[in-house]
């Protein structure tokens, strides 16, 4: 006798075979959707290689001083990259960016110079002896006139000298600086205005796009803003940066530059005239402070307990007016890379790098005594090793060395 099987029995059999296919054809998807990842991922990496690689191509060309945009196959395969190379201030920006079919990924560095030589002091010979009193300590090759000290007892302190160098006679004029190398974009993206800045208290412009510019009339406008990026903050007559602004790789040029008490940023400034740090800065690396050529007297002043970490220059000076040009360093201020002076330099706090001047002067009680260094170090061997500073001094058919400092 036929066993006859109910029409459910028919349906649950339909719906087991529908549920192993659809299994089945999960799995499948997952599998490929899984080697689909795989590729992409591998794709996604290979990339990044290709853009990281690129980076060091760049940097290992003999010649970075140019503004330039190429585009190469790193590995020689089917993936290219872009690669531009502009100049930011003293440092240089270089823009990777890596493409194959619809991916594409781009990175952006700020690369410094790093030093060679292992100069700490040099003073220019103008036939005048250099003295020193109280505590000095110089650690690194010195160039003095005639390649010698006088020592002087100013307060009745004893007088303690640490010197740890090659002592040598300077010549009559400071070493050329290389001042190509600070130079800004010509290009502008006009999209920055105050009223972005009223909308929005935080804007990044990153570096794969044109420089924006933004030109303030009234410094107070960018109190409690934060700009970050490529973009270049400019003021005629005096700027004021205050401590409530967050203001990180950005260039400031203005005729005048005074900076807040307890400001702690990354900047680099371009003054005309004058730079006043007052006391408690922190401008962090890499930062520089920059004076060419001034209109008037150019001087340069970092308050007590401030600390700098990148280069200060105050340099195209007449003879004329360099009596009045100076660097003025206070006590326990910290400078970390290279100073260079073509006025009068008083150091009463510490340079851990190099220092260039065509004078050094002390002040004791409002009176200044000149061709004279008084309680200060000076200390090449406390410049970090892998400093990548500002490529100062011309180096001829020498070769510069650069090195990322961040990626932007």
């Amino acid at each position: 006798m036929r066993k006859r099987y109910k029409a459910s029995s028919l349906l649950h059999a339909v719906f087991a075979c529908l549920l192993i296919a659809l299994v089945c054809f999960g799995m499948l998807l997952l599998v490929s959707y899984n080697t689909l990842f795989q590729q992409q991922t591998l794709e996604k990496t290979q990339l990044q290689l290709t853009n990281n690689a690129a980076i060091e191509w760049q940097l290992s060309k003999v010649n970075l001083d140019q503004t330039e945009t190429t585009q190469q196959s790193i590995f020689d395969d089917h993936i290219k990259t872009t690669i531009q190379t502009i100049n930011w201030g003293f440092y240089k920006v270089i823009h990777a960016k890596t493409y194959y079919n619809q991916d594409t990924i781009h990175k952006s560095v700020l690369v410094g110079s790093m030093k060679t030589d292992n100069t700490a002091l040099f003073v220019t010979d103008y036939d005048k002896i250099q003295s020193v009193a109280g505590k000095v300590k110089i650690i690194g090759d010195i160039a003095i006139p005639k390649a010698r000290w006088n020592e002087k007892n100013m307060q009745g302190e004893k007088t303690e000298i640490h010197i740890n160098g090659v002592t040598s006679p300077s010549k009559n004029k400071l070493p050329a600086i290389n001042k190509k190398q600070q130079q800004l974009p010509k290009v502008f993206d006009y999209e920055v205005t105050l009223e972005n800045l009223e909308e929005n208290s935080v804007y990044v412009h990153s570096f794969d796009k044109e420089t924006a510019l933004l030109k303030v009339h009234n410094s107070h406008s960018l109190r409690g803003k934060k700009l970050k990026g490529n973009i270049i903050i400019e003021k005629s007559g005096t700027f004021l940066i205050n401590k409530h602004m967050e203001l990180e790789d950005v260039i400031i040029k203005a005729d005048d530059v005074k900076i807040e008490a307890g400001f702690v940023g990354n900047i680099q400034v371009i003054a005309k005239n004058t730079v006043f740090i007052e006391d408690d800065v922190q401008l962090l690396y890499p930062s520089s402070i920059f004076i060419d050529k001034p209109n008037k007297l150019g001087t340069i002043t970092i308050g007590e307990n401030s600390v700098v970490m990148g280069s200060i220059i105050l340099s195209g000076i007449p003879r004329k007016k360099a009596s009045k040009s100076f660097i003025k360093i206070k006590k326990n201020a910290i400078i970390v890379g290279d100073l260079y002076c073509e006025g009068n330099l008083e150091i009463t706090g510490k340079v851990y790098g190099s220092v260039y001047t065509n004078y050094l002067t002390t002040t004791i009680e409002k009176n200044t005594y000149k061709n004279m260094l008084m309680n200060v170090e000076i200390n090449r061997s406390k410049l970090p090793k892998q400093f990548a500073g500002i490529p100062l001094m011309k180096t001829g058919t020498k070769k510069s060395t650069y090195e990322v400092i961040k990626e932007l």
